[in-house]
């Protein structure tokens, strides 16, 4: 079972999946949010429910693919082992030249993933020295004010401030159930930072250090697409302009905000702390905002909440459900006259027919098992259905194969376990029946060799 999953998301399946769902999923997420832009909080959780749906979709659909739940195609069997009959005649090197691309690919976006997702673990270990290294504010004006506007915002728990001379903007930690403020050092002036404060509280009333962390993994996770890169900025932009939407909500004038906002230096949120001004490149689109917003709840409300998360469910199970049955594979051109002499020599034999007709596992330790496979081969015109694929021993493990249909043309792979004897030297031999539909049953002798292991090779 291990070993199948294994095989399940490791494949080319995956990747393709990857290719055509992701992107999909953000190209519906940035057009939403663009429609949106008037109401960052909702673009925010559009985008938010986009880059999950890009994460989860290709995974739940391997996952559909292996329980062979999948509504339009056949089952999973036939799916995932159905080959071309000339790649099981021609040898391995036919049946696997077609995923070395897509092998290819898999590497490729591990490798990168591995990197941006070490990028990111170093950004981590950064802000937890910031927050080991700085130091608490015990002017009492500030704190006082900072628990008076928490109060406002309708957050209980009373924050804590701490200036710190490694940064040059405000930093927001919501990782611990009192939210932390660090300020930069020198403290700026008092009148100024009532806007500021709101904005890094609305950081964690919103809950932001969740869905940065979630969108930066993800980035991780598709870094081979540009789209995610593109989300993940907009993401950015979004929680910021939702965060100005609460400082305006709660008293803060444009005018004054704005120029408080001019006034701070960029600062980086680094890993898990969030800061109230990123980079300049994104400030005009916020003071834009900012001076011309028209009143409106700065949250995305719970019935957007909610049938957005509904309509997102939908969409992802009809992505994962809805797979389309996979086309013929073409035999290659050079390779055509060798699989018609093959097919020739097992036509005179009508239905369905094992190949090899038996089946040797070679030598083994004793007591430990042996590993091979036996193709069912469909020489006929028309489909036939596998009954059962049973062996006649419980010394040998194999998928169920029951229901699977062989198309015309095709064989299926019966990748087969056997366990051999614990005594060195002896011969095991097993049978493995094929029970086809309107066909006599099909059995295939199978056999195993203990080696003796101080020899290590078998005894006579």
């Amino acid at each position: 079972m291990k070993a199948e999953l294994l095989d399940l998301f490791l494949n080319g399946s995956l990747v393709r999946d990857a290719l055509w769902q992701s992107t999909l999923w953000l190209l519906v997420g940035l057009l939403a949010s663009s429609r949106l832009a008037k109401r960052p909080a909702r673009a925010h959780a559009i985008l938010l429910i986009a880059s999950l749906g890009a994460l989860l979709t290709p995974i739940a659909s391997a996952l559909i693919r292996f329980l062979d739940l999948g509504l339009l195609q056949p089952s999973a069997a036939a799916r995932s082992a159905a080959t071309p009959l000339s790649n099981v005649l021609l040898g391995p090197s036919a049946a696997q030249a077609g995923l070395q691309w897509e092998s290819s690919l898999l590497i490729l976006w591990l490798l990168l993933a591995a990197f941006v997702c070490i990028r990111n673990l170093r950004a981590i270990a950064a802000s937890r020295h910031l927050v080991h290294s700085a130091e608490s504010i015990t002017s009492g004006n500030l704190t006082h004010r900072a628990a008076l506007l928490a109060q406002r915002m309708g957050i209980a728990n009373t924050p804590e401030l701490f200036s710190s001379r490694s940064i040059q903007g405000p930093l927001i930690w919501c990782w611990s159930r009192r939210p932390k403020i660090y300020l930069p050092a020198p403290t700026p002036n008092l009148e100024t930072m009532d806007g500021i404060l709101i904005h890094e509280l609305a950081h964690y009333k919103r809950r932001d250090h969740w869905s940065s962390q979630i969108s930066i993994w993800i980035t991780g996770f598709l870094a081979w697409n540009p789209l995610m890169h593109l989300v993940h900025k907009r993401m950015d932009e979004a929680c910021e302009q939702a965060c100005d939407r609460w400082a305006l909500d709660r008293g803060a004038r444009a005018t004054e905000y704005a120029e408080a906002l001019l006034g701070l230096a960029p600062q980086m949120g680094s890993g898990l702390v969030l800061g109230a001004k990123s980079s300049r490149a994104s400030m005009a689109r916020r003071l834009t905002a900012i001076l011309n917003a028209q009143p409106s709840p700065p949250t995305s409300g719970r019935a957007f909440s909610f049938a957005s998360a509904g309509l997102a469910a939908v969409m992802l199970s009809a992505l994962a459900l809805g797979e389309s049955k996979p086309p013929a594979q073409a035999e290659p051109s050079g390779q055509t006259n060798q699989a018609d002499q093959a097919l020739a020599a097992l036509a005179p034999a009508k239905g369905l027919q094992v190949f090899p007709a038996e089946l040797d596992f070679g030598s083994v330790p004793a007591g430990s098992s042996g590993h091979a496979s036996l193709w069912i081969v469909n020489t006929d015109s028309v489909v036939h259905e596998l009954e059962a694929v049973k062996p006649s021993c419980g010394c040998v493990s194999l998928k169920d194969f029951s229901g699977t249909q062989v198309l015309p043309g095709t064989a299926i792979e019966v990748p087969l376990a056997m366990e051999a004897s614990t005594e060195a030297g002896a011969r095991k031999t097993k049978t493995v029946l094929v029970a086809v539909r309107g066909q006599a049953p099909l059995k295939v002798p199978i056999h195993i060799h203990s080696l003796d292991s101080d020899a290590g090779e078998p005894s006579n």
